[in-house]
């Protein structure tokens, strides 16, 4: 079986086609390198990456890319900006082996069959991550029926446990508006790096939330939480391209952490209004990760477009469409990957008003 890697992609030349619905086992056997991370590193640095005690493993394996009907298996460059990959939905078994006293931040069903085996099984889901160290403490809750798990450093006892109150009203609120949260459970672990990043049944916080959280709503570390636990829904249950399309999940997660503050901290609306107005967000939504060339303002564009864009939508729209359309979206995409032309076409079930200026003003064309 003859295999090529180029730009990141590696291809198998199958002996013979695959037949429709045919199985196919393909083993791989690789040694991964994991890089020291650097605590000031945006992601995509960092999401494979390895400090003095911890180790994050975020896009550690080799991966089926989609496929798209009529277009055919994707393929993308790697570019160190925003999400460089997208993902299908899959089921994964993981067995990780080490000593006793690594304690791993992952998700899925458990099971071990000694101290240094541990197996996880995961449904439905984009990817399989998961954070290790020798110093994680950990502290739990359930919302609703959905166990969360909070994983953080000795030093930053408060700010663990706080996440578990952010994400209990993030998750609830989030239940209410967009429909039941598609895991079985939601793992938070604290990272050592700059970012935070999203996974199925999985987010990591950046190190710097925890090291400043003073208990206050405006603190990092709760945008960073509730911005990771939306994603849930927009990456998770609803995926799409990206790389190419980041808008369409970013757009809602960034949206989401403005909801948030509308129903727990209305006193504070204007203050994230200031924040995504101090970035100075310009650009086509149309925009790749390709038009960037730092993660800084890919954030600073993408993400503040897409805010701008789903308050004026939900302006124009008015409340019951908007959200009858949120729910309805969540509904069509679920375990799909929905394009810019999906998200019109059930927007366009819900309104009739003249989308014209919206796109003009975020896209550049109707």
């Amino acid at each position: 079986m003859d295999l090529t890697l180029e730009a990141g992609m590696l291809t198998v030349a199958l002996p013979a086609p695959l037949p429709p619905e045919a199985p196919l086992e393909l083993a791989l056997s690789f040694e991964l390198q994991i890089p020291a991370v650097r605590s000031l590193a945006w992601p995509p640095e960092g999401n494979l990456g390895a400090s003095a005690r911890l180790i994050q493993a975020g896009d550690w394996i080799p991966t089926l890319v989609p496929y798209m009907p009529g277009v055919g298996w994707q393929r993308w460059n790697y570019h160190p900006v925003g999400d460089p990959a997208h993902y299908d939905i899959a089921n994964y078994d993981v067995t990780i082996h080490a000593p006793a006293e690594i304690v791993i931040a992952a998700p899925g069903t458990r099971a071990s069959t000694d101290a240094t085996t541990r197996r996880y099984h995961l449904e439905r889901a984009r990817t399989f991550a998961f954070l290790a160290s020798p110093d994680y403490q950990r502290v739990e809750t359930v919302v609703g029926t959905i166990p969360v798990a909070s994983y953080y450093l000795p030093a930053y006892s408060a700010a663990g446990r706080a996440v578990l109150e952010i994400a209990e009203r993030a998750i609830l609120l989030f239940e209410e508006l967009y429909g039941a949260f598609p895991y079985p459970e939601l793992v938070i672990a604290q990272n050592a790096y700059y970012g935070a990043m999203e996974y199925s049944a999985l987010i990591s916080l950046t190190g710097y939330g925890y090291t400043y959280y003073t208990g206050s709503p405006r603190d990092l570390l709760v945008t960073l939480t509730v911005h990771e636990i939306a994603h849930q829904w927009w990456y998770g249950a609803v995926g799409n391209d990206q790389v190419h399309e980041p808008w369409l999940d970013e757009a809602f997660a960034k949206y989401s952490e403005l909801l948030y503050y509308e129903r727990y901290h209305p006193e504070l609306v204007g203050w994230w209004w200031n924040s995504i107005h101090a970035w100075e967000p310009v650009g086509s939504l149309d925009n790749t990760i390709y038009n960037y060339r730092d993660t800084r303002t890919y954030i600073h564009m993408i993400y503040g477009q897409g805010a701008y864009f789903m308050d004026d939508l939900r302006q124009l729209m008015g409340e019951a469409a908007f959200w009858d359309f949120i729910r309805d979206y969540r509904v069509q995409g679920q375990d799909g990957i929905m394009t810019r032309e999906d998200f019109f076409t059930v927007l366009r079930r819900h309104t009739d008003a003249d989308l014209t200026p919206l796109l003009e003003t975020y896209f550049g064309a109707p």
